[in-house]
């Protein structure tokens, strides 16, 4: 896989992602760390199985992306006009539900273009910091920064709650399935100061 400006750009915006999470510094500087070393991964694996196909987040995505090159409403007007796929108001109802804004279904579908456009254009640098295009091969391929934040997040829980199981196995503590790492470690950390565990 060839570097590209894209894909540090991707690792970035996936690492402010986390940092803007909830948690205190430990768990994040964990989480960071975790990230740092297995992003690569992701990333392969996203693009090694990236099928283009007709899925329509897909498409909601790549029209994002297309709108934040523009430079105004008006072009991001243009941009939302120019989809086949929007030439319907019930087809621009849909894209508006797919990033969060609501819109009157008894306007005109110039006014719909105008209020989307203008919402669009208002968070245009989100955007920019979400969907990024990786090349691999001769291919470019859209990835999505908060989709690749999930995949980190799913695997570092998985593997934070493996650790609190083997511990507290060890400790002889009985977990349930449902039981987070947090979980865990707060159950045995009570138990510990409450002297039902010697250490």
């Amino acid at each position: 896989m060839e570097i590209d400006e894209g894909r540090q750009q991707l690792k970035q915006a996936v690492i402010e992602l986390v940092n803007k999470g909830k948690g205190n510094y430990s768990a994040k500087k964990s989480i960071n760390k975790y990230i740092q070393s297995n992003i690569d991964s992701v990333l392969e694996y996203k693009l090694s199985n990236y099928k283009e196909n007709k899925d329509k987040n897909l498409h909601y995505k790549k029209v994002l992306k297309q709108c934040t090159y523009q430079k105004n409403i008006n072009s991001v007007a243009k941009v939302l006009r120019g989809q086949k796929s929007f030439r319907k108001k019930e087809e621009l109802l849909e894209f508006s539900n797919f990033i969060g804004f609501e819109l009157g279904e008894k306007k005109s579908y110039s006014a719909l273009i105008k209020e989307l456009s203008a919402y669009i254009f208002d968070d245009i640098d989100s955007y920019s910091r979400r969907f990024f295009y990786l090349k691999k091969g001769g291919n470019k391929y859209l990835l999505d920064a908060e989709d690749i934040k999930e995949e980190l997040s799913k695997g570092y829980k998985e593997k934070s709650r493996a650790k609190m199981v083997k511990l507290a196995k060890n400790l002889n503590v009985d977990v349930c399935r449902d039981d987070t790492a947090e979980d865990i470690r707060f159950m045995l950390i009570s138990r510990i100061l409450s002297g039902e565990i010697k250490l």
